[in-house]
């Protein structure tokens, strides 16, 4: 192999899929080779991790069908945790139900709040219109009754 091995290449060697062409590249590249081995040591540091992690987050009594364990305890334990899942579950279908109910409702709301404003803002014209005269004339007409009554 003349070239670098491709990405795709380095990550089939890395995952276990070997090429004796890229076999044969890293025998003769140094940094080709260096480059792999520091990347199989930090998937190897990753995978510790994990473990490590999963260790940690493993409860500190978990059931082993070789250790005789009190069965209430066994079974309260599976009960509860099957009481969370439900339990999680019922609380995202609220979730998922309410929000548009509750936007729904919002709406319902904004419209009749709109609803009054524009009866209000209808009377008012209504009551403008209604008049036998306009509001600025109606001193104007005062006088003009005035001088008809003579």
């Amino acid at each position: 192999m003349k070239q670098h091995p491709s990405a795709q290449q380095v990550e089939q060697w890395v995952t276990g899929e070997r090429r004796r062409e890229v076999e044969q590249h890293l025998q003769t590249c140094r940094a080709c080779a260096e480059e792999i081995q520091r990347m199989e040591e930090l998937l190897k540091l990753f995978g510790s991790a994990v473990r490590n992690w999963g260790e940690e987050m493993r409860p500190a009594r978990s059931w082993n069908p070789n250790v005789q364990t009190d069965s209430v305890s066994f079974w309260f334990g599976v009960w509860r945790s099957r009481v969370a899942r439900v339990a999680l579950a019922v609380c995202g279908a609220v979730a998922v139900i309410a929000v548009p109910v509750y936007q729904q409702e919002q709406r319902h709301r904004q419209a009749a709040a709109a609803a009054v404003q524009d009866e209000i803002l209808l009377r008012e014209v209504e009551s403008g219109i209604s008049r036998s005269v306009p509001a600025p004339m109606e001193p104007l007409a005062k006088l003009m009754s005035n001088d008809l009554s003579r």
